[in-house]
């Protein structure tokens, strides 16, 4: 981060020093106080479930600098160092953006990116981040998680060091005006729209709206810089048309300009032909399934926006680790477990089981525990049975639905032809594990699928320490 002294902080995101020397420096941003406070600016946020100004007294105790907060409390300016000091603003929230966009306009990196879309946005973040860091061998820095909000977005880029020559950002949205907001802080040379699609239709209503709101990542570019869409998502022209620099096209699609050829899916991993005007070079992509060739190109798109030479792309794909409970497999004694709890979204799920189709190629049966898709309003219903259609198309040998939407999804597997004994539906993720657990065979595929707020990271752990138990009693 570049450093700043307490009077030129309060000026940046409007507030007032209220207490402390005025030329405290301070070199680091934090917003949790288990993180290393030394130095920082504590920023007390407040959100639904908790709220920073009750750890005020612990961040100065652990040696913070100075705090950001909304209310002064007399008795943190009795406990605080003649050295610590605080500002007080309007709105904390609003004040971290104000840093995060202060922040990006003093940050010497010559290139900034920001991807957006309904699903997949981390990946191609991740994708991008290696063709960068490994394949053309730039000083990278890049959103940690998933720290695409209004929290962190700005964490991202204040913690971005001085000497990064590139900077990968990634922005998310819950509600209309998010990404808008997000933009401009971000303020992208290349913005990457994904796809856009049914989720959080609670606030957006339809994918219409869904797709408006992603293409304002355009919205603070300018003549200079590029914008990378999506040529076979339904909402490419819309995307185009609000386009105010250069545009340069992705997809399994004739007409794109960054396109995949002789598209080869396997088990855990796919190849193709990366096509880029009338070069060719052959890639290897350790992540199964044809989503993840499109997130590869998207992120092929934004590097070559920038000059990287398609061989350095290769090389930066071929690195690629994966994401954290994405799609994630790994051999839990002989079972193959595909952790794709993270998130949920009829997009995001179709994807999972297409992709599902080839890792359970020449293997073993394939069972399924499928948790709620969050945040669908209105359609939720409608989502949830035509999830149904496509698990029993799978003709799973288990079926376990956690919550009341996915229990939707269970019934009308039954009525497109599921064996009823092949359903189980559950309350928990506890309960899905414990009984399908003892189900498990040598050479079973167990895909784990569902919103982020059902909690089938629990199933997962209770799956692997089971499984790993087992093998060690053996």
């Amino acid at each position: 981060m570049l450093e700043l002294n307490l009077e030129q902080l309060a000026a940046v995101v409007g507030g007032q020093l209220v207490s402390g020397p005025a030329r405290r420096w301070v070199g680091s941003i934090a917003t949790d106080t288990r993180a290393e406070l030394s130095g920082s600016l504590f920023i007390a946020l407040r959100g639904e479930r908790f709220d920073g100004h009750a750890f005020v007294s612990q961040a100065l105790g652990n040696g913070a600098a100075a705090v950001l907060v909304e209310r002064v409390d007399p008795a943190w300016l009795l406990e605080r160092r003649p050295d610590q000091g605080a500002i007080r603003v309007p709105d904390t929230r609003e004040a971290y953006l104000r840093l995060g966009s202060w922040a990006r306009l003093n940050h010497p990196a010559k290139a900034w990116f920001a991807v957006t879309g309904s699903a997949g946005k981390t990946s191609v973040k991740e994708m991008l981040a290696q063709i960068l860091g490994v394949g053309a061998n730039l000083r990278v820095h890049r959103a940690l998680k998933s720290f695409n909000n209004e929290v962190g977005v700005p964490a991202t880029i204040c913690s971005a060091p001085l000497d990064a020559q590139a900077v990968v950002l990634e922005l998310g949205t819950n509600h209309p005006g998010e990404i808008l907001r997000l933009a401009g802080v971000a303020r992208p040379h290349v913005a990457i729209l994904n796809n856009a699609g049914p989720s959080h239709l609670e606030a957006f209503e339809n994918v219409t709206n869904v797709a408006r709101e992603k293409g304002d990542i355009l919205a603070f570019q300018g003549a200079e810089d590029i914008a990378v869409l999506n040529a076979d998502d339904p909402y490419f022209e819309l995307w185009r048309s609000r386009a105010y620099g250069r545009v340069i096209s992705f997809g399994i699609d004739a007409r794109a300009g960054v396109r995949a050829e002789d598209v080869r899916l396997e088990a855990s991993a796919s190849r193709f032909t990366l096509r880029i005007g009338r070069g060719r070079t052959e890639v290897h992509l350790p992540a199964p399934g044809s989503h993840n060739i499109r997130n590869a190109l998207a992120a092929a798109a934004a590097a070559h926006a920038i000059g990287i030479a398609p061989e350095q792309v290769a090389a930066g794909l071929a690195d690629f680790g994966g994401t954290a409970r994405r799609f994630q497999t790994e051999d839990l004694d002989g079972i193959m477990l595909i952790d794709d709890a993270y998130n949920a979204s009829p997009l995001s799920f179709q994807a999972a089981l297409e992709t599902v189709r080839h890792a359970t190629g020449g293997r073993g049966r394939l069972l399924i525990v499928a948790g709620d898709m969050l945040e669908l309003g209105a359609t939720a219903t409608a989502h949830h049975e035509a999830l149904g259609g496509q698990l029993a198309a799978l003709e799973p040998a288990a079926l376990f639905t956690v919550g009341p939407l996915a229990g939707l999804a269970g019934e009308q597997a039954v009525r497109a032809g599921l064996a009823s004994d092949r359903w189980t539906a559950c309350r928990k993720p506890e309960e899905a594990a414990a009984a399908l657990e003892p189900l498990l065979q040598q050479g079973d595929v167990v895909l784990i699928k569902g919103s982020n707020g059902v909690g089938l990271e629990r199933c997962v752990s209770y799956l692997r320490e089971r499984r790993t138990h087992a093998a060690a009693a053996d």
